[in-house]
């Protein structure tokens, strides 16, 4: 499972910035920054709540979708 992976592919093709879901979820763009290049393997589910939010995706959709990569 690639979180990272998954979270970039969705930014790039719904048109979002990690700076437009930092504003959104008051989390830092550097533990933003650390979750999309993968530094931060398992975030917590409240944050990962908080971005499958903004991306309007279910969390459960977005798991099946980091599990299709490889780490």
């Amino acid at each position: 499972m690639n979180i990272g992976k998954a979270l970039r592919h969705l930014c790039a093709i719904k048109d979002i910035s990690q700076a437009d879901i930092c504003e959104a979820t008051k989390i830092s763009s550097a533990h933003m920054s650390q979750i999309s290049t993968g530094k931060i393997a398992n975030p917590t589910i409240e944050s990962m709540y908080k971005i499958c939010k903004v991306l309007d995706i279910s969390l459960d959709d977005f798991m099946k979708l980091a599990n299709r990569y490889d780490n």
